[in-house]
């Protein structure tokens, strides 16, 4: 029977690797739960060219955005 030897460097390295990214996908779900449970504070909209060719306006947004009822806190 031959005696394995086992190249420890490399399985340490590897389990290093395997590692962060695991942490990294934790961090990055965390980041993502914390930033969709903040509420609206501030709405603002902005749109940019020349203003003749415009056939909509802020207004007319923010009123569409609104009709379902109040954005600023949810």
């Amino acid at each position: 029977m031959g005696i394995r030897r086992y190249n420890w460097k490399k399985i340490l390295i590897s389990i290093l690797w395997i590692l962060s990214g695991i942490g990294t996908i934790v961090l990055l779900g965390a980041a993502m739960q914390q930033k969709s449970q903040r509420p609206c504070a501030d709405i603002r909209i902005e749109i940019t060219g020349p203003e003749k060719l415009m056939f909509i306006d802020e207004k007319d947004i923010l009123q569409m955005m609104q009709s379902g009822g109040p954005l600023k806190g949810n």
